[in-house]
């Protein structure tokens, strides 16, 4: 099946320059569908980048020293759920590096990479929020 994005969810990454624990800088990504159906992400207020970058979802976009990607994607992460309830049930270690539970289960991400002396300040606060409309 197709991944489904919500089109009504804003994601904000917030940063905070001068310790006031107001947002100086803000980073917004949103997901949207075109008339064909296509679903694509938008990136804006990245630091280091001129305009929003935009394309396609689970493609990287870059400008300049800026990349970003977001959409679903295989996750990383390795987990051998069968030897893991084996080996409480016996007491006998039963790992096997061919069973991997999670591989081709997607995990959603939104990857931003800019260069952190964009941000104006020595060190800086970060934080996240999503909204709907």
């Amino acid at each position: 099946a197709l991944p489904i994005y919500d089109g009504d969810v804003l994601y904000q990454i917030h940063f905070d320059l001068d310790d006031d624990q107001i947002a100086d800088e803000v980073i917004e990504a949103r997901f949207g569908q075109n008339a064909a159906g296509d679903w694509g992400v938008q990136f804006s207020g990245v630091p280091g980048a001129s305009e929003d970058l935009v394309g396609p979802v689970g493609q990287t976009l870059a400008q300049g020293g800026v990349q970003a990607l977001g959409g679903q994607f295989d996750d990383p992460f390795f987990f051998d759920l069968q030897g893991f309830q084996d080996t409480l049930s016996t007491g006998t270690l039963s790992f096997d590096g061919t069973r991997d539970f999670v591989a081709v289960k997607n995990t959603s991400a939104i990857v931003i990479e800019f260069d952190a002396s964009e941000l104006a300040g020595t060190s800086f606060a970060a934080w996240g929020t999503t909204g709907r409309r």
